[in-house]
């Protein structure tokens, strides 16, 4: 059984394991076999700690470890499952929104950058995702080819979707193509050998460029910087605050619904319209900051 996991997975479920062992032992309960009461009374606790994919995957390791026993598996009972479940629910509950951005939120992001090749990727990668509505997933993975200067706007292309045109920005500030020239200039002499070229890769401490895509967890790292660097909340913008971000600021203009879902990549015009129905449009995050500065 062993040979069908990862080497990170059977580490994961090892540590997972002696978690269980662990907790159990000065309560004196059965680890082998568990019983449901126990194996659920252990989630419920857990569940206190930890966010909810953790408890899953401990879940997952005791399942685990009683198969290898040739033991019943006591994760599928209804007390177990019912525990479970409960934990995600309070983990739903205590999940915080992701707050659309503003315009002057895009300033805040990315005015606090400097002039290193490490910001200026970023720059570049905050100001793409703003005026394409990529996902996080879907910027990590383009590669150089991907993203064209051609005259005054910037040409992406994403597999499955039409070909996303960011136009030149009203400000030089806020202009994703004037961002993506920096970030293509930064990188002239740099640019390491070999195909496919990743549009946005890693950069260290010297500015050397690294030969591999960022992950969609890299992104979400890179703007959460951004985002303390610039004194916003911690978490309240995120990837997705960008996207939606994008759809407010088009709606404001006046640019139709299924204009906005080509450039955005949405495929339920409910969510668009959600987001800028009249009267119902979320606070942007320097409104919910003067807010809680006013008290």
């Amino acid at each position: 059984m062993d040979v069908d996991l990862s080497p990170n997975t059977l580490r994961a479920y090892r540590s997972d394991w002696a978690d269980f062992v662990a907790w159990c032992e000065p309560r004196r309960r059965r680890t082998l076999p568990a019983t449901p009461s126990t194996v659920a009374a252990y989630v419920t606790w857990s569940g206190e700690q930890h966010r909810p994919a953790t408890v899953h995957r401990r879940l997952a390791a005791i399942a685990f470890e009683h198969r290898r026993a040739g033991l019943a598996v006591p994760c599928a009972h209804p007390l177990v499952r019912s525990a479970d479940a409960m934990v995600g629910w309070r983990g739903r509950e205590q999940r915080r929104a992701s707050v659309p951005v503003s315009i002057d939120d895009v300033l805040g992001l990315v005015g606090g950058l400097d002039e290193s090749v490490a910001a200026i990727r970023d720059r570049a990668l905050i100001l793409v995702m703003f005026g394409t509505g990529l996902r996080r997933t879907e910027v990590a993975v383009l590669d150089l080819a991907d993203v064209a200067l051609r005259g005054r706007s910037l040409r992406v292309s994403v597999p499955g979707r039409p070909e996303i045109v960011v136009p030149l920005g009203s400000r030089p500030a806020l202009c994703a193509v004037t961002a993506w020239r920096a970030w293509i200039a930064a990188r002239s002499e740099r640019v390491p050998d070999g195909l496919p070229v990743p549009a946005f890769c890693p950069v260290d401490r010297c500015g050397r460029l690294g030969e591999r895509h960022l992950s969609g967890r890299s992104v979400a790292r890179i703007l959460a910087r951004a985002t303390e660097r610039a004194g916003m909340e911690p978490g309240r913008i995120t990837t997705r605050s960008l996207r939606s971000g994008l759809v407010l600021v088009a709606a404001s203009k006046g640019i139709a619904d299924d204009t906005i879902m080509r450039q955005s990549g949405h495929r339920q015009t409910r969510r668009v319209r959600e987001l800028t129905r009249i009267g119902r449009v979320p606070p942007t995050h320097s409104q919910i900051c003067a807010k809680l500065r006013t008290g």
